[in-house]
C-alpha cells in the first residue's frame, strides 16, 4: 500500500504539479473571500435585527466549530475518501451554503434569523473542513520536499482572497444588497469544485489556535471599533485588506526562507512582532497613545505580518515532529500526512472559533473593551513565544543526551538531528518546487 502511494506521487509530472496548484491556488482565493466577505456589513445588519454581540461571535464562531469536530474525522478517513474527492464535495458544500446565506434577511423573526444564520454556517463549516483537510494533505503528499514554501504560495492565495472579499463584498453589497455577494461567490466555489473534480490528479488510498484567534475575533468587532472614523461599507472592506495583505506578502518568503535554514526561529519572531502589534492595535490602556486610523492600519499590517511568519512554518515543523516520532516511523506517509493535517486543521478552527467568541462577548461588557481584548491576546502571543523558545532549549537537551548510535547525520527536526531512514521524504529540504 505504502509503495503504490509513493508511486502515485512520484509519477505526478511537472505540468501536473503546475495545473494542481494553479487549481488550488484559485480555489484558496475564492475561499478566502467567501470567509471574509461577511465582515463589514454582517455585523451591521445584525444590529438592525437587534442581534446581540455576543449572537454575532457565535455565528461567526458556530463555522470553526464545526470545523474543529470535524476535521479530525476528514484527517483519519481521508486516505480511505480520497483527496480529490474531499476536495470538490467540500467546494460544493460550502458553495452551497454560502448562497444560502444570501437568502437569510428574508427571515424577518429574530429568533429564526439566528437560528438559520447559525445552521446554514454549521453546515458550511463541514464543507471547509473537508477541503482545507484535504488541501493541507495534498500539499504535504505531492510536494513532500517543499511544503512551507507550498504554503507560502497557497497562503498567497488565501490572502488575496480575505484582500478582495470586504472590498468586492462591500461594493456587491452597495450595488445589489446583501443576497448579490454571496450569489456570486457561492457560483465562483461551485466553478472551482467542478474544476478540482476534473483536472486535480488522485492522490488517495495509500499553536496555531492562537494566530487565527489573533485575528478572528476582528471579524465581530473591528467594523465597530473604527466606527469613530465614520468610514463608508467599501472604506471599512479596505481596512480589513490589510491584514491578508500583509499576511500575503510575507507568507511566499517565509516559507521558502524557513524550509531553508529552518522553522523554529521564525514562529519566535513571528510571535513576538504579533504581540507588539496587538498591543498597539486597541491601544493597550497603558500606551498613552490615541486611537488613530494611521496607527490602527499599521497595526493590522503588523499583525498580518506576525501571523505569517509564525504559522507558515508552524505546520512542517509538526509534520516533521509527526514522521520523526516512534508512533509514525514505517507507516504510510500520506496517511500520517492526513491525519496531521485533520488535526492542524481542527488547531485552526480553535483559533476561529475563540476569536470571535472572545471579541462578540467581551467587547459587549461594559468593564471590558476592545483594548483589553488585543492586549490580553498580544501578551499570550508573548507567552507563545516563550514556550516555542523553552520548548527548543529542551529538545536540544535531550538530544545531546541521546546515545549517537541511534542518530545519524540526517536533517534537523525541531532542532535535533535524525536519522535519514526514519523519514520517506527525501532529505534534500532544498529541492525545487515543482519538479
Amino acid at each position: 500500500m505504502e509503495d503504490t502511494a509513493q508511486t502515485q506521487v512520484s509519477t505526478i509530472s511537472r505540468r501536473i504539479k503546475i495545473i494542481s496548484i494553479i487549481i488550488l491556488s484559485c480555489t484558496y482565493v475564492v475561499t478566502g473571500s467567501v470567509y471574509a466577505v461577511i465582515a463589514p456589513f454582517f455585523p451591521t445588519l445584525a444590529e438592525e435585527r437587534n442581534v446581540t454581540n455576543f449572537e454575532i461571535g457565535i455565528i461567526f464562531a458556530v463555522y470553526p466549530l464545526v470545523k474543529l469536530i470535524v476535521s479530525p474525522i476528514i484527517g483519519a478517513f481521508l486516505p480511505h475518501i480520497g483527496v480529490k474527492y474531499a476536495l470538490w464535495a467540500g467546494m460544493m458544500i460550502d458553495g452551497g451554503c454560502t448562497m444560502a446565506f444570501g437568502f437569510l434577511p428574508e427571515i424577518l423573526d429574530h429568533d429564526t434569523f439566528v437560528a438559520f444564520c447559525i445552521v446554514v454556517r454549521g453546515i458550511e463549516g463541514m464543507g471547509a473542513a473537508a477541503y482545507q483537510t484535504a488541501g493541507f494533505s495534498f500539499a504535504s503528499a505531492v510536494f513532500k520536499d517543499s511544503v512551507a514554501t507550498t504554503l507560502g504560495f497557497l497562503e498567497i492565495a488565501t490572502s488575496l482572497g480575505f484582500m478582495a472579499g470586504p472590498p468586492v463584498g462591500g461594493l456587491l453589497y452597495k450595488a445589489g444588497g446583501f443576497r448579490l455577494p454571496f450569489i456570486v461567490l457561492a457560483s465562483l466555489m461551485i466553478v472551482a469544485g467542478i474544476c478540482i473534480a476534473y483536472f486535480l490528479p488522485s492522490v488517495s488510498r495509500i499553536g496555531v489556535a492562537l494566530h487565527i484567534t489573533s485575528f478572528s475575533y476582528l471579524d465581530p468587532t473591528l467594523s465597530i471599533h473604527i466606527e469613530p472614523f465614520k468610514l463608508s461599507h467599501p472604506q471599512v472592506g479596505l481596512i480589513f485588506l490589510i491584514i491578508p495583505a500583509a499576511y500575503g506578502l510575507c507568507a511566499p518568503v517565509v516559507g521558502y526562507v524557513s524550509d531553508r535554514i529552518g522553522f523554529r526561529i521564525f514562529i519566535v519572531l513571528g510571535n513576538a512582532i504579533l504581540g507588539v502589534s496587538l498591543l498597539f492595535l486597541g491601544p493597550a490602556p497603558f500606551i498613552p497613545v490615541k486611537l488613530t486610523l494611521t496607527q490602527t492600519i499599521l497595526s493590522n499590517i503588523g499583525m498580518g505580518a506576525g501571523v505569517a511568519v509564525a504559522l507558515i512554518p508552524s505546520y512542517p515543523d509538526v509534520l516533521e515532529a509527526a514522521k520523526s516520532s516512534r508512533y509514525c516511523r514505517g507507516r504510510e506517509d500520506f496517511a500520517t500526512n492526513s491525519v496531521t493535517s485533520g488535526l492542524y486543521s481542527a488547531f485552526i478552527s480553535l483559533g476561529q472559533i475563540i476569536g470571535p467568541i472572545v471579541g462578540g462577548t467581551f467587547t459587549s461588557a461594559s468593564d471590558v473593551d476592545f483594548d483589553w481584548i488585543s492586549t490580553i491576546i498580544g501578551f499570550i502571543a508573548f507567552g507563545q513565544m516563550g514556550l516555542v523558545i523553552l520548548l527548543t532549549i529542551v529538545e536540544k537537551m535531550v538530544d545531546s543526551e541521546v546515545p549517537s548510535s541511534e542518530f545519524g547525520s540526517g536533517k534537523a527536526i525541531n532542532g535535533i538531528k535524525a536519522d535519514k531512514n526514519l523519514y520517506n521524504t527525501k532529505p534534500n529540504e532544498s529541492s525545487p518546487l515543482l519538479t
